[in-house]
């Protein structure tokens, strides 16, 4: 299977044209959802946070953490819900200027979703984002 090319329809809805071991074209379309859960009724602050640049052709920062969340795991997932990398630990000794950098410049060109957990492990959110 070969990757033609990528088809971005809307913010949730995406497509993927590829040709098959057999020669033949095919696109799949996603609609894709993405739900965080709250962090109500826990003695956890609310987070809000910022992922920039987007897209990016390299490193991605986050930016905006409060820092009662940390230490927070990190896991990168494709636009096919394929794991890139799962619980990447940062601490608040990982802060630049109050933002950590994500090297991702080794990663493919796509669609990916960065989902950030806290210490408890509540879910902080998901971030989408574009590599090219």
């Amino acid at each position: 299977t070969r990757i033609l090319n990528r088809l971005i329809i809307t913010d949730t809805i995406f497509g993927i044209n590829y040709e098959s071991e057999f020669g033949c074209d095919s696109i799949v379309i996603y609609d894709v959802t993405v739900r965080t859960s709250s962090t109500e009724n826990t003695n956890v602050e609310s987070s809000t946070f910022s992922l920039f640049p987007n897209p990016t052709n390299g490193n991605v920062w986050l930016k905006g953490l409060a820092l009662d969340v940390f230490p927070i795991t990190v896991s990168l997932f494709s636009a096919t819900g394929a794991s890139v990398f799962q619980n990447r630990t940062f601490h608040q000794t990982n802060l630049k200027g109050h933002a950590i950098e994500l090297d991702l410049g080794e990663i493919a060109n796509g669609l990916y979703f960065l989902k950030i957990e806290n210490k408890s492990g509540h879910l902080l959110g998901v971030e989408k984002f574009i590599k090219n």
